[in-house]
């Protein structure tokens, strides 16, 4: 890495002279500077000419040159790029407004126009120091401060106090007390586009001093002014502890009921904080059943306790957590003895929706004692699965030409299994020794007739069960999360019905989509 950026900056030295050697003047500004007489790392570098930014894609032609904005040219050389802007001047009305910039042939004039003094120093290829300002003292002095006054420097472009929380965050430096009184109160961040105001708070939240910085975001009270992640700054502050991004932008998101896209470009790894935020969201108490320790796995759960837990609204739950998966029976879909390209084989290379369908069945049951993880024992389940869809037409053609399992033992033990589900009375005994293959046939049929006939008979008993079992799960929901509706207004009682409508029917939709034994209750609406 360090060979890297010392590739970097010789490489750039390079460019400055080619600037020189075409009647330019040319020096490194900005970050790259600031770092170097702090003998710290840089991440870009910027460079500072007289030359137009024709005359810059000009002289680099051989390079690729990409055109930013007005006078500022990103140049690509050896893998490496180099923004080179155009000298500018700003003229300002009484107020001292920014009015518009224009080109300039002084150093001086674009140093002036910049935010900080310790961003206002420029150096050549040989490494003499031009300083303006009073930079490098302010350096030393390890102090952030505005190149005039501070709160006309802010109005004119209110990013500039986000940048110098985040020059704290990055370099553990103080705010000069004129410019920290600039700073507070500000109003003028709402104008900013989120877009802006979110590049800065990926440096400040990263940084290594971001808790000093966090002190200057609550009290100038810049935090009131940054939607979303706003009120997380606050809430940490009143109890600092080390919280990765991710802490941060789950709490906020959850707050906020969903992801904010805006703001979801900060996270490193969106696809699980989505999971996270979603888990936390449906159970506020961080209560978790087998299917949903199955599904989310420990870490995902673990986290959203966290995050529910510094929201108030969950006890911490760890360990209970850890225990409550490692005691699962199967963890993963690959820990199943029987498994979905199993059901492929089973229809002769019929693929489909139905085998999610089969294999969240076999899951549930398998979760919650119902099933063993026994490849044999899930078959036999699975073909019955098979069968009710309608997509097993010759069952017994398809068990003969299966090597991997005896025959008459599959036979038998299916009639066993279902048989257990039956009345005494309609129960079928099997034979299996001393019985020609064709008597076995025609008597697992004639099992499968009277099963199929049951079935029908019970079906809507089953339905109305199961509605009666879904409607208990949200009640119980309901109860477990009675604080939500409580922080409604109790005057307002139309919002708060709909409010209470609104939960049911999370909560209700939530259980058919997660919850295998409901799917009948998908499938018939649906219908």
């Amino acid at each position: 890495m360090v060979l890297q950026k010392e590739k970097f900056l010789e490489k750039g030295k390079d460019i400055l002279k080619s600037l020189i050697n075409n009647g330019c003047e040319a020096y490194f500004t900005g970050e790259v500077v600031r770092n170097k007489i702090l003998g710290i790392d840089f991440n870009t570098i910027e460079i500072c000419t007289s030359a137009t930014s024709e005359i810059v894609r000009s002289v680099f032609s051989e390079y690729k040159t990409e055109l930013i904005n007005d006078g500022l040219v990103k140049v690509t050389c050896d893998g490496f790029d180099y923004y080179i802007g155009t000298f500018k001047q700003e003229l300002r009305n009484e107020s001292r407004k920014s009015l518009q910039s224009h080109y300039s042939k002084s150093l001086i004039d674009d140093l002036h126009r910049r935010d900080f003094t310790i961003n206002a120093m420029a150096m050549s290829h040989s490494g003499k120091v031009t300083d303006a300002f009073n930079g490098y003292e302010d350096l030393q002095k390890k102090k952030i401060k505005t190149i005039g006054k501070p709160r006309i420097r802010f109005n004119e472009n209110p990013i500039r106090i986000l940048k110098a929380i985040r020059l704290v965050s990055e370099l553990g430096f103080k705010i000069d007390n004129a410019t920290y009184r600039g700073m507070k109160n500000n109003k003028m961040l709402t104008m900013l586009p989120i877009k802006s105001i979110v590049e800065e708070l990926k440096y400040i939240i990263t940084g290594p001093y971001f808790k000093k910085a966090l002190v200057y975001l609550v009290d100038s009270g810049v935090y009131r002014r940054i939607p979303v992640l706003g009120p997380e700054f606050k809430r940490l502050s009143n109890k600092y502890r080390d919280e990765n991004i991710e802490t941060i932008l789950g709490c906020a998101f959850v707050k906020n009921k969903g992801i904010d896209d805006n703001f979801a470009v900060l996270s490193n790894d969106l696809v699980t904080l989505k999971k996270v935020v979603d888990l936390a969201l449906v159970t506020p108490k961080s209560n978790y059943d087998k299917l949903l320790l199955f599904n989310y796995g420990q870490d995902i759960c673990q986290q959203a306790n966290y995050i529910n837990v510094l929201l108030g609204t969950a006890k911490r739950k760890s360990r209970k957590i850890k225990k409550e998966y490692m005691a699962l029976p199967v963890k993963k879909v690959c820990d199943l003895a029987f498994k979905g390209e199993d059901i492929i084989k089973l229809t002769g290379g019929l693929d489909g929706p139905y085998i999610n369908e089969i294999m969240d069945d076999i899951i549930y049951k398998i979760l919650f004692g119902e099933l063993p993880n026994d490849y044999d024992t899930i078959k036999i389940f699975a073909i019955s699965a098979i069968k009710e869809k309608g997509l097993l037409t010759d069952i017994n053609k398809k068990m003969k030409s299966d090597s991997g399992c005896n025959y008459d033992k599959l036979k038998g033990e299916s009639l066993n299994f279902r048989n257990d589900d039956l009345h005494k009375e309609d129960r079928v005994t099997p034979v299996i020794n001393n019985i020609e293959r064709a008597n076995m046939d025609s008597k697992y049929e004639e099992y499968e007739r009277r099963l199929s006939e049951k079935d029908r008979k019970i079906a809507e008993l089953e339905n109305r069960d199961l509605r009666n079992q879904l409607e208990n799960d949200v009640k119980q929901m309901m109860a477990k999360n009675k604080d939500l509706l409580d922080n409604i207004d109790s005057d307002d009682l139309e919002a708060r019905e709909q409010a209470k409508l609104n939960m049911e029917k999370m909560y209700r939709d939530f259980f058919i989509k997660s919850n295998p034994k409901y799917k009948k209750l998908k499938d018939n609406n649906n219908e």
